[in-house]
């Protein structure tokens, strides 16, 4: 019984290790999309400054650009990514390709639609496997008139970088996706980070090692020998 209370904490605090990642480090946020969807001006009002360059030209952006903001208390690191099209462009291709990795190595995908133009199938993002409940869609340019084919889209956000309006929404929509997708949601009052979590792995193993000792009735200086490598790791 003391066992196996020892590992239940363990355990609880191991859970926190991704917590730990996203305190420290920032909860990687990739936007993405189709050319001029409104992606670097969402990422500059985010900021609040012009970090990136907003302009009428598709394929104005050709690299990632980040930078670290916080939303209700989450660091997010966002990450403006080339538009996602088929382009002739030596180098707009290989920015099509950094953003195809980085929204592979996403804890949250933002994609940004145009909600004044119709919605086609080359629009929308493939989103990777495991991504899905960490993704979320933004109807930008609604200060243009919304095209009716958008109205079923019940599950978007509707913004207008130009207006500045809906971006509390989707800060709101962060908080609440970064909370269920991951550990935050424990609300617990330590996050461990890597170090920590190798050596609670390593106690929790040795535990479970003389759960089994005792279970199979061995020697207690087996019992013993585990038990102090358990509590060597702590």
């Amino acid at each position: 019984r003391r066992i196996d209370a020892v590992q239940a904490q363990a355990r609880k605090l191991l859970a926190t290790s991704e917590q730990g990642r996203i305190l420290r480090h920032g909860a990687r946020t990739v936007i993405s999309g189709a050319p001029n969807v409104g992606k670097s001006s969402l990422l500059n009002l985010l900021l609040g400054f012009e970090r990136a360059i907003v302009s009428p030209t598709a394929g104005t952006t050709r690299d990632t650009i980040e930078e670290i903001i916080q939303v209700h208390g989450i660091p997010l690191r966002l990450v403006d990514t080339a538009g996602l099209r088929d382009s002739q462009d030596a180098i707009e291709r290989i920015g099509i390709e950094r953003t195809q990795r980085e929204l592979e190595r996403a804890d949250l995908i933002i994609e940004v639609l145009d909600a004044s133009q119709p919605p086609t199938a080359s629009q929308r993002l493939e989103v990777p496997a495991g991504l899905a409940s960490r993704h979320l869609v933004i109807l930008n340019k609604t200060d243009l008139g919304a095209h009716p084919a958008w109205e079923g889209q019940s599950n978007a956000i509707r913004i207008s970088c130009v207006q500045n309006e809906g971006i509390e929404a989707l800060c709101d929509a962060i908080r609440e996706i970064i909370a269920k997708a991951g550990p935050l949601a424990s609300d617990h009052p330590i996050a461990i980070n890597a170090r920590h979590q190798a050596a609670f792995q390593r106690s929790v193993e040795r535990l479970t090692a003389a759960r089994e000792a005792i279970v199979s009735q061995q020697a207690p200086e087996f019992i013993a020998l585990e038990l102090r490598e358990s509590l060597a790791a702590l």
